[in-house]
């Protein structure tokens, strides 16, 4: 198991292309990349660090009710961006914002900010973010969507692309 580095790892990696593949075929195509570099954006539209998109509104007109968001936040700090998923999703009519993120479920932002507020798929097998190197926590995928939506529970084997509901 890949050593942990509290406080020390980078927080930029690229999501793995295959797993936004693989997201993609259960989901539908990603539409705007939350948190990105154009080194490692996963959809047309995107968001720079410059950009910010914590300081914008990311769900402004009618067309974007329906887009899909990609988010592959910064796990340092992952508060801001799951509260600002949670205020987004009101927005959305037919829409998603999927985020990757630690399954934390025993963190203060995970009650505050996930808990019956967005579907929660449990990531069967590991990530590799680089070198082939697993990730060395356990991730989940969040969908965030239209808040008259039920919220459910799976384990999501991705490579295999079973779903496992409660």
């Amino acid at each position: 198991m890949p050593r942990q580095k509290p406080g020390k790892s980078k927080q930029n990696y690229a999501t793995p292309s295959v797993f936004i593949a693989d997201v993609e075929h259960r989901f539908g195509y990603l539409e705007v990349d939350l948190a990105a570099t154009r080194f490692n954006k996963k959809a047309p539209i995107y968001y720079t660090p410059q950009k910010n998109s914590l300081a914008q509104t990311w769900v402004e007109t009618k067309a974007d009710r329906a887009k899909r968001f990609w988010l592959n936040p910064p796990y340092a700090h992952l508060w801001p961006w799951l509260r600002k998923c949670n205020r987004e999703q009101f927005a959305l009519s037919s829409g998603q914002i999927l985020v990757l993120v630690p399954a934390s479920v025993g963190s203060t932002w995970f009650e505050k900010y996930v808990w019956r507020k967005a579907s929660i798929y449990f990531l069967e097998g590991r990530l590799c973010f680089v070198d082939d190197e697993p990730y060395p926590k356990d991730l989940m995928l969040l969908c965030y969507q239209a808040p008259r939506l039920p919220v459910t529970i799976s384990i999501w084997d991705w490579k295999a692309d079973i779903l496992y509901k409660q």
